[in-house]
């Protein structure tokens, strides 16, 4: 069974932002009525999980954070689809048995503080860093709603110019942290389009070949 993970703990859901952020949830800890905004959400999700921002990759960590948040971002977050999450920063897609890995409770993964307490400097930092970058996706995405009509619709544009993006972030991430042993799972399809390699095929490199013999043959 194909089992996704994050840092060694199962993916629940990814929410992805139109600046890069990505919130990887782990666990579904409690419910509270929360006022966001100014807005209240009643039985707020609260969620456990590995948040990486986009102004600030190198602080992503372990912590708690709040679905109503999420969703009062608007179109400026949104849920990841399932499929789409092998193609995701950081995760880890590998064969075997459905099991919990890595990650027990109270372990150093799961620290206590809130990552709303945490992370408030990075959040601070993300608004600042990125401002240009996200007030650009509106006005595009306010200009796509007004040609099309639909906010549905322009949402779905803009999350497929997303997804293009991201693809080539992963292509660059890949490259330079793709240098461990090719996965059974890359060496199996490589097997499958007849592609020779050597025993020492690292994941950049098949990933390579196998993007370049799916080209060659158009599919």
């Amino acid at each position: 069974m194909e089992t996704i993970t994050i840092k060694g703990r199962h993916v629940i859901d990814i929410y992805e932002s139109f600046d890069g952020s990505y919130w990887f949830v782990t666990e579904k800890a409690w419910k509270q009525d929360s006022v966001i905004r100014g807005k209240v959400y009643t039985d707020d999700q609260i969620l456990f999980g590995y948040v990486r921002l986009s102004a600030c990759p190198e602080c992503a960590e372990w912590g708690y954070f709040s679905e109503g948040e999420l969703k009062s971002l608007g179109p400026r977050v949104w849920k990841v689809n399932k499929q789409d999450w092998s193609v995701c920063p950081l995760v880890e897609v590998t064969d075997g048995p459905d099991e919990q890995q890595g990650g027990e409770p109270g372990s150093d993964c799961r620290p206590s503080p809130s990552y709303s307490n945490t992370c408030k400097g990075v959040n601070e930092k993300m608004e600042t860093d990125t401002r240009q970058r996200v007030d650009a996706y509106i006005a595009l995405f306010e200009g796509i709603s007004e040609k099309v009509n639909s906010d549905a619709v322009a949402i779905a544009i803009l999350q497929e110019v997303s997804k293009d993006r991201r693809s080539g972030e992963i292509r660059t991430e890949r490259a330079t942290q793709g240098t461990g042993p090719a996965t059974e799972k890359q060496k199996q399809f490589m097997k499958k389009l007849n592609i020779r390699f050597p025993a020492t095929v690292t994941k950049h490199e098949a990933s390579a070949l196998i993007d370049e013999e799916l080209a060659k043959n158009g599919e």
